[in-house]
Formats: structure tokens, C-alpha cells, sequence
């Protein structure tokens, strides 16, 4: 009690500073100077934090798509893609880590300042909460391009099936891929809605020829004939052709048919405009060497009713 009545007592007689007079701002230099000194440093202190959280942050983000994404040195223009693909995903995850640090740190700041964040936090959570249930399809397709992209699943100009639909990859996005039809067609998919994919252009492709041809047909002499067109064209497009063709031998029996198959290992893509030249190349030489193909066939018996006598007769 004896404290507090000297206490005030002293605050009664001390000194009242007019403003803006050189006491005044000795005083009020000397609160700034006891505020730098402590939560000043502090503030400092968090600043310097993020600036290093920043750097290592970003330094280990790179590195680690520069390992999960790294180009093979095979091909240019998949390297190229990979490339792409590297800088797509270290800009994205950047922009998140940076955006996680500078929100803490603002807020470890405002708490410096002897603001009440607690709304704040309360506020943010409710909107965040909002913001996911209206925004959840959009999450799920950014995380699946993400996953995408960093799992190298497919690239730009592969030739894939999702679903119903096929066509080359003219665009992979964060949140759609762009599929280019055979008739120019162009479908958009949403990433959140794929859940197969084949991708028939992935490091090599195998073009698969199923031959029919009539059962009174020589196999041994038609399979001479493939093998023989197989190899010739083997040895025009070594460029592209990575595998000598083989020719398997009779696949099935069919009802008015007898179905050979041969395959042969090209580069990816190359196997269609490489089955449609040997196809008509297979056909003009089985043609020539007098080997049917068959087409279906049927054959109409036609029964007549004899008449009936008249019952009248002239």
C-alpha cells in the first residue's frame, strides 16, 4: 500500500513534457530505442529466419525435381519436355513454399506487435473451410497434374487412351490434358477425372499385322510371302525399324479364314503409317503370288415349290 501511494504520488509530481519539445523527443527516442532492443530484434530476427527458410527451401526444392525429373539424354525433344517439366514443377511448389513462410512469419510478426491474430486465425479457417468445399474438384485436378508431371506418366506429344477418348497430348496442364483426335477433334480432361491411361507411344511401339487368308491357302508359301515384304521393308527403314520382324504363324481359325500374325518393333508412333504401307505392299504380293484373301461369302439355295394343278380346265 506504501508502494502504490508513493507511486502515485511521484506520478503526480512528475514533470508534464510538451510536445514536440527536445525532452519530448528524448523520451519518446528513448521508448524506440528500448522497443528496437526487444521486440524490434525479435521482428529482426524472424525476417532473417525467412530470408533463410526462403533459400534453403527453394535451393531444396529445385534439387529435388532436378532428381525426380531428370532428362535421359536419349532424345532432344523429350529432353526439351523434361525440361519444361522441371521448371513447371519447381515454380509451383516455390510459390507454395513461399507462400506457407510469409503467411507464418506475418503472423509471428503481428503477435510482435501486440495484435490479437486469433480472429484472424479464426477467420482464415472458416474461409479455408469454405473455400475447400466449393473449391474441391479444382484441388483434386491440380494434385493430379502435379502427380502427373512428377510420376512422368505421359508427356507432351505421346499418343494416349483415357477412358473413351484418344488422340496425341498437344497440351498437359496443372488442372486439364488436351487431347488432339485422329479428325482433328480436341478433347479437354480434367486430371481429377483420370484414372487409367495408356500411353501407346512410351519408348518404343510394336505394329501387330494379322494376315487372313483362304484355307486352301499354302501356309509355308504365305508365310514366306509376309516374311519376305517384312524384311524388305526392315531394310529400307533401318532409321526407325529397331527389331528384325518376325512372323509368329497361324493366330486363328476363323470361319472362312485362316489368320497369320507378324509384328515388328518400330519407334514410337511409327506404327501406323508403317502398317499401312506393308499392308497394301502384303496384299499386291499375295495377289501375285496367286494367294487368296478371303471375304465373306454366302451361298443361297433357293427352293421351288412345284405348282398346284388348276381345277378348271379350258
Amino acid at each position: 500500500m506504501l508502494l502504490l501511494m508513493m507511486a502515485q504520488s511521484a506520478a503526480r509530481t512528475a514533470p508534464i513534457l510538451t510536445p514536440f519539445t527536445h525532452e519530448w523527443w528524448l523520451k519518446r527516442l528513448d521508448e524506440m530505442l528500448d522497443w528496437l532492443m526487444d521486440d524490434g530484434l525479435r521482428i529482426v530476427l524472424v525476417l532473417v529466419l525467412l530470408a533463410i527458410a526462403l533459400k534453403v527451401g527453394r535451393a531444396f526444392v529445385r534439387r529435388t525435381v532436378a532428381l525426380a525429373v531428370r532428362p535421359r539424354g536419349q532424345d532432344a525433344l523429350q529432353d526439351l519436355m523434361l525440361a519444361k517439366r522441371q521448371t513447371t514443377l519447381a515454380n509451383l511448389f516455390d510459390a507454395v513454399l513461399t507462400i506457407a513462410l510469409l503467411v507464418t512469419a506475418t503472423l509471428m510478426i503481428f503477435q510482435l506487435l501486440n495484435f490479437n491474430v486469433a480472429p484472424l486465425l479464426a477467420s482464415a479457417g472458416v474461409a479455408g473451410v469454405a473455400i475447400g468445399f466449393g473449391a474441391q474438384s479444382l484441388v483434386k485436378d491440380v494434385l493430379a497434374g502435379c502427380f502427373i508431371i512428377l510420376e512422368q506418366q505421359f508427356s507432351v506429344g505421346d499418343v494416349v487412351r483415357i477412358g473413351q477418348q484418344s488422340g496425341a497430348v498437344e497440351e498437359l496442364n496443372l488442372r486439364t490434358v488436351v487431347l488432339r483426335d485422329a479428325d482433328g477433334s480436341v478433347h479437354i480432361i480434367p486430371n481429377g477425372q483420370i484414372d487409367r491411361v495408356t500411353v501407346l507411344t512410351r519408348d518404343w511401339s510394336r505394329l501387330v499385322l494379322d494376315i487372313d487368308v483362304a484355307y486352301d491357302a499354302d501356309i509355308a508359301q504365305t508365310t514366306a510371302v509376309i516374311k519376305e515384304q517384312l524384311d524388305r521393308y526392315a531394310a529400307e527403314h533401318p532409321d526407325f525399324v529397331l527389331e528384325p520382324p518376325e512372323v509368329l504363324g497361324v493366330q486363328n481359325l476363323a470361319e472362312s479364314s485362316v489368320q497369320i500374325r507378324a509384328w515388328m518393333k518400330v519407334l514410337p508412333g511409327m506404327q501406323w503409317p508403317a502398317g499401312r504401307e506393308l499392308r497394301g505392299r502384303i496384299k499386291t504380293a499375295l495377289a501375285q503370288a496367286g494367294i487368296e484373301i478371303p471375304f465373306p461369302q454366302r451361298t443361297l439355295w433357293v427352293k421351288s415349290e412345284p405348282s398346284a394343278p388348276s381345277a378348271h380346265k379350258p
